[in-house]
């Protein structure tokens, strides 16, 4: 018997540091966010905008973004920028000055706030700002079409703090939970909307990145970053020496990951504010994963300041080289935008079945190459016992689950063309195409 489906739309959801520098003493922070507002000022609207936007559901202005995007009929591929706040609080969701660039080039800019580091209002202890940065990627891609978005292409920068929000995002893109000794962190948490929403970006450009905490004061830092009441032990909750599992559950080089996407450092070679060991030290993780994306490291000179040299350019040959649901058939965990293979044939080699049973639980017919066309585009499930079919898009929404029992015929015609995950799993095994409907 061939059971037909329905027919599927796939609706999107429709929801409506400083600038400087990390401070070199408490008693500096008013003046460099009084400095940060003005400049966040100069650049409210290089370009058609959409601002105060509340990514979260929460109404508080601490979980709001800018969108600053080009003209015309998109959508566009997005890259969020985040100033440097030296983990403290201020609303400062501007563009960084680089919308007028990049709109030209057709990528749309998200300036997004985050909470500080501390207790009170806008403020919040460490893991909040990963769980509200991940939260900022899932609305952008759930929300998509509302604001005519790439969905398949989020990239993010940052300067100093901002640069830590840049890497933290990209190396855990998968990770839900941490456990570091006995402190368990959840990454992912239930903070915001869109939980169903991969929170994974396709590249980030970092400058000045802090990463491991517990070696910045070792590294030739003018500032005590150990202390209780730094920027980071704000941001930690305590003096770092006696939270050393919450430092390293905030380090970016714990996550580090053959999964991890382009990522490009820059680090000025007489920083004494970020020490330059920071991103030395996380580039020397990247490279021993031997991660093949586009990783590079690029010591410049002067101090602690933003570099931004060739940043467009790098988002540019990452949305042209981005490859969304190229599985790597020997990664377990599915991932709708993972780009895991750095071979050529990526996306054909996808096609591969997940898991490694001896005969295959599923085949696709009536296909040609990795899709099918509208004469024809069958499920055929071999297993003779309890099944489950699932269908994704390319943003990992469930789109279709369907329960059986033994051998069965399912009839695909009814998806609409594009890009789709066709899972099907058993008690004891579950593997995934990737294929087209066209």
């Amino acid at each position: 018997m061939v059971r037909m489906l329905p027919t599927l739309v796939v609706g999107l959801g429709a929801n409506p540091e400083k600038s400087g520098s990390f401070s070199k003493g408490i008693n500096m922070k008013n003046s460099f966010v009084r400095t940060t507002l003005a400049v966040t000022a100069i650049y409210l609207h290089p370009s058609f905008s959409q601002n105060n936007i509340n990514y979260a559901g929460t109404g508080q202005v601490a979980h709001t973004l800018n969108i600053y995007k080009p003209s015309g009929t998109g959508p566009f591929p997005v890259v969020i920028n985040y100033g440097g706040q030296a983990f403290s609080w201020g609303d400062t969701k501007s563009d960084g000055g680089l919308a007028s660039s990049f709109n030209a080039a057709g990528i749309a800019v998200v300036g997004a706030n985050l909470s500080g580091g501390g207790t009170g209002t806008n403020l919040a202890r460490y893991p909040a700002q990963i769980q509200e940065l991940k939260a900022t990627v899932r609305f952008l891609r759930a929300n998509a079409a509302q604001y005519n978005l790439n969905p398949n292409f989020i990239g993010v920068t940052g300067f100093s703090s901002g640069a830590w929000n840049t890497v933290i995002l990209a190396t855990t893109g998968d990770v839900d939970e941490y456990t570091i000794g006995n402190t368990t962190m959840k990454l992912e948490g239930t903070f915001g909307l869109h939980h169903d929403v991969s929170c994974r970006v396709q590249a980030g450009w970092a400058s000045a990145a802090p990463t491991d905490f517990s070696k910045m004061d070792g590294c030739g830092s003018s500032i005590n970053h150990g202390a209780a009441n730094s920027p980071e032990g704000n941001l930690i909750g305590g003096a770092l020496a006696t939270l050393p599992n919450n430092v390293q559950l905030a380090n970016p080089i714990t996550y580090v990951s053959k999964d991890d996407p382009p990522l490009y450092l820059r680090h000025g070679s007489s920083d004494n504010t970020v020490p330059t060991c920071q991103s030395e030290l996380l580039w020397a993780a990247i490279k021993a994963i031997d991660n093949k994306k586009d990783m590079n490291y690029t010591p410049v000179s002067g101090g602690h300041a933003p570099n931004t040299t060739g940043i467009l350019q790098f988002f540019q040959k990452a949305i042209q080289n981005n490859k969304e649901g190229c599985l790597d058939p020997k990664h377990t965990k599915f991932d709708p935008l993972a780009t895991y293979c750095s071979k050529s044939d990526c996306c054909e080699a996808s096609t591969a079945l997940l898991g490694k049973s001896k005969e295959a639980l599923f085949t696709i017919i009536g296909k040609n190459s990795l899709g099918w066309n509208a004469s024809g585009g069958f499920v055929l499930v071999s297993s003779a016992g309890q099944h489950q079919l699932r269908v994704l898009d390319v943003n990992g929404v469930e789109i279709l689950s369907i329960s059986g029992q033994g051998h069965a015929k399912y009839d695909l015609d009814a998806l609409h063309p594009g890009v789709y995950f066709v899972r099907v799993a058993t008690a004891t095994n579950s593997q995934t195409r990737r294929v087209l409907r066209f």
